[in-house]
């Protein structure tokens, strides 16, 4: 008897010839194309493009299907993903359907999803990542009153070499007369040579005239190393030799060699919640100093977020009226750019 056709065995056949086009293309597992979809969707893709490099790295024998599957997840950025993989992947087979992608872009040039060239000058803002912070203080030791805080940072990674920038101002005033005036800046420049390990260059200036101290100058040069290096947890700590120039309100200026140590933690808690803690310690040759700053951070949408802190300061040895240890809590909106 004739075997009837029916058109079951017609969808069948179609799957059968569909696969057989197919059939020698890897297969992702399961978490990978959610993982992937998750990436673009979160802050409108701006990490789409890291998040590719960083699951290739991950799973090898996969990077071929996660990149041309991410391509075509995203068309809008084939360009930069093709230059990414060009630079880090020599396996894989970059598409191309216009002039070739640059194999000279590294990974850490990838920023916010667009490529940026690695011969884009030092003053290039566009390149810079950063955030932006305002709110309000509350202080106890030199000052035990309210203020209002205002800080930016911002940082650039050149493969090779890092860059890092904070200021920050914390002002308050009271019967008419400014009543706390505190400013800081700090620059540190990292020289990424190994996997984990690094060299770095920090400069910090502390002014606080209403503390007794007019201003307060360290120059550090060190070595570093990352103890965690995992999604959610990094800890870093860093320290070296160095020189702090102190000038007194009244007694003119002291000049210290010391040794810095420092460490960086941070945890993030979920997709919206993260932890930090920075701690330093000097020790010079007049006086030992350190300095804690605790952040909890929740994101308020992809980017604003609300933020807590509490920083501790001792200094062992300060001028006449002025207090051994500091703190200050703030509340502060933080905006990235």
């Amino acid at each position: 008897m004739a075997r009837r056709f029916t058109p079951l065995h017609g969808i069948l056949l179609a799957l059968l010839i569909c696969q057989s086009g197919v059939a020698e293309e890897t297969q992702l597992p399961a978490p990978y194309p959610a993982l992937l979809d998750s990436a673009l969707k979160r802050d409108d893709g701006a990490h789409f493009v890291p998040a590719v490099l960083i699951a290739m790295e991950a799973a090898p024998d996969l990077a071929d299907a996660l990149y041309r599957h991410a391509r075509a997840l995203a068309p809008d950025y084939a360009s930069a993903l093709d230059a990414a993989v060009a630079a880090q992947f020599q396996n894989v087979a970059v598409i191309t359907s216009g002039p070739a992608a640059s194999p000279v872009v590294a990974q850490s040039e990838v920023l916010a999803g667009k490529v940026v060239s690695p011969a884009s000058g030092f003053f290039d803002l566009a390149a810079w990542e950063g955030d932006a912070e305002l709110g309000l203080a509350l202080n106890s030791g030199d000052s035990d009153q309210r203020s209002l805080f205002l800080g930016i940072e911002l940082a650039r990674d050149m493969g090779a070499l890092s860059h890092a920038f904070g200021a920050s101002l914390d002002i308050a005033r009271r019967g008419g007369q400014t009543s706390k005036e505190r400013y800081l800046g700090e620059y540190q420049v990292s020289w990424n040579k190994w996997e984990r390990a690094f060299l770095f260059g920090y400069v910090q200036i502390d002014v606080d005239r209403l503390s007794g101290f007019d201003y307060r100058l360290i120059e550090n040069i060190g070595f570093g190393y990352a103890l965690l290096d995992r999604p959610r947890h990094k800890w870093s700590v860093e320290g070296g030799p160095g020189v702090r120039q102190t000038k007194l309100a009244a007694n003119g200026t002291e000049v210290e060699v010391l040794g810095r140590l420092s460490s960086d933690y941070s945890w993030q808690i979920s997709e919206a919640a993260s932890f930090e803690n920075v701690t330093n310690a000097l020790t010079g040759t007049e006086r030992f100093t350190l300095d804690s700053t605790a952040e909890l951070s929740t994101a308020i949408n992809a980017s604003l977020s609300a933020k807590l802190s509490f920083n501790y300061r001792y200094d062992s040895n300060v001028p006449a009226g002025a207090a051994n240890t500091n703190t200050t809590t703030k509340a502060t909106l933080v905006y990235d750019f």
